[in-house]
């Protein structure tokens, strides 16, 4: 999932599914919170800030991999 399928304002992340087909989803306030606090400790990592890289990868693995 890239950073642009998230919109935190709206509360939803878009996804495929099946047949291609371009869902919406919604995601909680908790969710919301842990994505911040998980895209601000990336920052403190220096990743790219969501704004600047949009097809950047939300989550990397382990080893700071997309």
């Amino acid at each position: 999932m890239n950073e642009e399928a998230l919109d935190a304002n709206l509360g939803i992340i878009r996804v495929m599914g099946k047949g291609k087909k371009e869902r919406i989803v919604p995601v909680g306030g908790m969710a919301l919170d842990a994505l911040h606090r998980y895209r601000e400790a990336k920052r403190g990592l220096g990743t790219p800030s969501p704004a600047s890289c949009p097809d950047h990868p939300l989550f990397q693995n382990v080893r700071g991999e997309d």
